[in-house]
């Protein structure tokens, strides 16, 4: 399953935590039904504008600060390929992610990996 599928996923799940069809959602938020229907669906990715994305948090009744909100923006930045605002600033996030990355082009070199296999082993060490 592709990233923007996560997060399409999670905003279905919170908008039907809503009670609210596709449909009635965008009509009571003035947005486009097949365009919401295809992010859900993880068909287009999630919007990368701060304001749109807090916009979009605000009508799915998520709370800024809250486990959900984390998640929201976590789940579209990774849909972009991009690690979360909020762990750059982390410097202890920042130094482990170097540490994994680091061990696994290690281990890639010495098994004698080519540069493209090396890339994807460290991306795989990010996998859950």
């Amino acid at each position: 399953m592709n990233t923007s599928a996560h997060f399409g996923e999670f905003f279905k799940t919170k908008r039907q935590a809503l009670g609210l069809t596709l449909r009635e959602f965008c009509l009571q938020h003035k947005l486009d039904p097949g365009n919401l229907s295809r992010l859900e669906r993880g068909l287009l990715p999630p919007p990368q504008d701060r304001k749109l994305l807090e916009q979009y948090a605000q009508h799915l009744a998520i709370k800024p600060g809250h486990g959900d909100w984390y998640t929201f923006f976590d789940l579209a930045a990774a849909a972009k390929g991009r690690i979360p605002d909020d762990l750059l600033q982390d410097e202890d996030v920042v130094h482990a992610a170097v540490l994994r990355v680091g061990a696994a082009v290690v281990a890639a070199h010495r098994t004698g990996a080519d540069d493209q296999n090396i890339h994807g082993h460290a991306l795989s060490t990010f996998e859950t």
